[in-house]
């Protein structure tokens, strides 16, 4: 089939992709790049090739490697450990090992265990809100709980949390290491080191919750190692205050352009439950996933020779209209299905039951105080070129009056 092929370098893509994914999805739904990568943008395909287990998630720390060795970088080797190390990154027995170590920590029941602690991360944020005049509610809220979250789980002072997303920002790098420059990857090694290096530090002398979890399988056979637990603070870090980030500010911009009225009013955890379950199938933080045939066969309907890429459009099967009714309708009442957001099968989201709650009581907690009147226009202006792969509102101006 002929038509349309992916393209994410325009200006108007990274601001607004979802008319390109309309127009691939009617044309030429699945297409390749240069007879090595596959484009899949349907429900069907792209939930196949999320579970299929014939795919592998390890593209990114192979590409990773394959630059160390071709290219003259400083010690690489941490970086591709890290990676590799990754239960983003990983497939096979490495997968179900540290599955099997982490799962437990992000249990309903332990998440549930977080609920004081983010419901006090929030009242300290909206204390900051000057009552009657105009913010940003994407800098002053949405941006703001995870990384004090995150600071109180992993023992981090504020200076240090700071100096942490900091470096997490030059490691991110890593998700799209094809475009990385040499120099961004250089970057990233000393990010990754330094990094270690804050919670070396935190956890010689810090008595703090998630990084006791952490410590409590070191050492044991099946356990982690301490490398190893230095490691999944930092891609927690990594992986976790993005995309938590993201969906705050997503869920705001959704409301302020399709459901303005509900900021005049508080909102009651139920609803704001079903605004954001509908954010992450209307703007997901996470819209492109990749992937690598390690053997060759059919994913779906599609034959993959053994080695080729697959890049799977998620934001555009979150609006299949082959799956979803009024599939490009905001409709947080929608009779519900499963939207591809956190993925599905065994690479699905580790903390995507944490990422909802933080977002459920950030919502509550800032209608509840502060009714939010928003500027004409704001949500239009929310979106700036960005990632083709991490889609996330920047800015959201509104005047914030206490209740």
């Amino acid at each position: 089939m002929s038509g349309p092929v992916f393209n994410p370098s325009t200006r108007e893509f990274l601001i607004n992709p979802y008319p390109h994914y309309a127009q691939i999805m009617q044309e030429n739904p699945a297409h390749w790049l240069d007879n090595s990568t596959l484009v899949l943008s349907t429900y069907e395909d792209v939930k196949a090739s999320l579970s299929a287990p014939q795919l592998s998630v390890a593209t990114i720390p192979d590409r990773i490697e394959e630059i160390a060795q071709t290219q003259d970088i400083v010690d690489a080797s941490r970086l591709v450990e890290f990676a590799r190390k990754s239960l983003v990154f990983t497939d096979g027995d490495d997968h179900r090992r540290l599955k099997k170590i982490m799962q437990p920590h992000f249990s309903s029941k332990r998440i549930a265990e977080f609920e004081q602690v983010l419901m006090d991360c929030a009242d300290r944020i909206l204390d900051e809100l000057p009552s009657g005049e105009e913010v940003d509610l994407i800098s002053r809220v949405a941006h703001r709980l995870s990384q004090e979250f995150l600071c109180a789980m992993f023992g981090l002072s504020h200076e240090e949390g700071r100096a942490t997303e900091k470096l997490a920002a030059k490691i991110r790098s890593l998700l799209l290491p094809r475009s990385a420059t040499i120099n961004q990857l250089k970057s990233a090694v000393d990010a990754l080191d330094k990094a270690l290096e804050v919670f070396k530090g935190v956890s010689e002398h810090v008595d703090a919750p998630l990084l006791n979890r952490f410590r409590s399988s070191e050492g044991t056979d099946t356990g982690l190692s301490a490398q190893e637990v230095l490691m999944m603070c930092v891609m927690t870090y990594v992986a976790g205050h993005e995309t938590s980030q993201a969906l705050i500010a997503n869920t705001l911009v959704c409301m302020a352009k399709e459901i303005p009225e509900r900021f005049a009013e508080p909102i009651t955890p139920q609803d704001a439950r079903q605004i954001i379950l509908e954010t992450l199938r209307f703007e997901p933080p996470l819209q492109i996933a990749t992937r690598t045939a390690k053997t060759a066969g059919k994913i779906g309907r599609h034959f993959v020779e053994q080695g080729r890429s697959l890049l799977l459009l998620v934001g555009a099967a979150n609006r299949d209209e082959q799956f979803f009714e009024l599939a490009h309708t905001f409709w947080p009442e929608r009779p519900r299905r499963p939207h591809l957001a956190f993925g599905i099968g065994s690479h699905s989201c580790l903390g995507s039951q944490l990422a909802i709650m933080e977002a459920e009581i950030m919502l509550v907690s800032l209608l509840k105080r502060f009714e939010v009147k928003l500027q004409e226009g704001a949500a239009s202006r929310a979106w700036r070129p960005s990632s083709a792969f991490m889609r996330s509102a920047h800015f959201l101006p509104a005047t914030v009056v206490a209740r």
